[in-house]
């Protein structure tokens, strides 16, 4: 998704796809949490430096937690992914982005220990 930086005033790109169907949902991840601005008169998404370094941050880690939880999939049976997918969803925080990575991160990085499995 195109970004235009108010304070560079040069457009970048935040960008955050699904990795089971492929979709790219960076607008749902801005907009549910009404930080999405939209410029009727400039036709363009905006947001400060500030706020686009935070966002490119939260992706990062949000797609950081996808390929470790993708990583953790790959490594071990299927009804014990049921179990560490529980465990995934019990910790998580759908109200607060920061606290959600955080507790799932630790999470992840736990059960990592726990079956002995290195993340790239």
């Amino acid at each position: 998704m195109k970004i235009f930086n108010t304070d560079t005033q040069k457009y970048q790109e935040l960008i955050i796809v699904d990795q089971i169907n492929g979709i790219e949902w960076t607008a749902d991840l801005i907009g549910n949490a009404s930080k999405l601005v939209y410029s009727e008169e400039n036709e363009r998404y905006e947001m400060s430096s500030v706020d686009f370094d935070w966002w490119e941050n939260i992706i990062n880690e949000l797609n950081l937690i996808d390929s470790k939880i993708e990583t953790i999939k790959n490594l071990v049976a299927y009804d014990e992914f049921h179990v560490i997918q529980d465990r995934i969803y019990r910790v998580s925080d759908v109200n607060d982005l920061e606290s959600h990575i955080t507790f799932v991160t630790r999470e992840l990085n736990d059960i990592a220990v726990e079956y002995q499995i290195v993340f790239k």
